[in-house]
């Protein structure tokens, strides 16, 4: 289930790398506390994966979204345009008990998947920022604070003063290497959930403009 998943999702390209399908425009705002994301992020197979995941474990029974997904995929190599193939597999669906409302309905319901995978992310990311990121920046300000005193001491502090220079700059270090790494990693989310979300927006958008009741 998951690898038709992956297959409806992701699209394998010559060189058998697998790559998110392209993305409508987005209109949101950076999901994370209106963080800048790097416009350059790509999406991460492992987020993609777990994403996947999450839909699969929450697949609704009959013939959904997914289903019409699939057959959608199934007409992408005919010579037809989107309309009609968006018609052409709804034709099918109805054939299976299904229409266009338990179609946008399932779809929606897989976005609200995605949501809470988000939601769960966010605050995995908050904890991970506050571990690796904002703990080394108290431990910064206490070690600052710690410099300017001992440089207002006699001669003799120089080189402890010298020392926790050195302690300073080690530190400082570790965040801007700890924050690149938590920036990679939300990045990655970020990237391989609107790989995923923006597709079914996309599809809910088509299916709104081409399918009848």
């Amino acid at each position: 289930m998951l690898k038709r998943l992956k297959s409806l999702f992701i699209i394998e390209e010559e060189n058998n790398t697998p790559t998110a399908p392209k993305k409508v425009e987005a209109k949101k705002k950076p999901i994370i506390n209106d963080v800048p994301i790097n416009k350059n992020a790509k999406s991460s197979d492992k987020f993609i994966t777990n994403l996947l995941k999450a839909i699969e474990s929450n697949n609704l029974e009959g013939f959904d979204y997914l289903e019409y997904k699939q057959s959608l995929k199934s007409l992408s190599q005919m010579d037809m345009d989107e309309a009609t193939k968006f018609n052409s597999a709804f034709a099918m669906a109805k054939t299976m008990g299904a229409n266009k409302k338990i179609l946008i309905d399932s779809a929606n319901h897989y976005l609200s998947i995605l949501k809470t995978e988000e939601s769960k992310f966010n605050d995995a990311y908050e904890k991970q920022q506050h571990k690796q990121v904002g703990i080394r920046q108290e431990k910064l300000i206490s070690i600052e604070s710690s410099i300017k005193k001992k440089e207002e001491q006699i001669k003799k502090l120089q080189e402890e003063i010298k020392n926790s220079k050195k302690e300073f700059e080690l530190k400082k270090n570790e965040i801007n290497e700890a924050s690149a790494k938590v920036a990679q990693t939300r990045d990655e989310f970020i990237a391989s959930y609107k790989s995923v979300s923006d597709q079914i927006s996309n599809d809910i958008e088509r299916m709104n403009k081409y399918l009848t009741t």
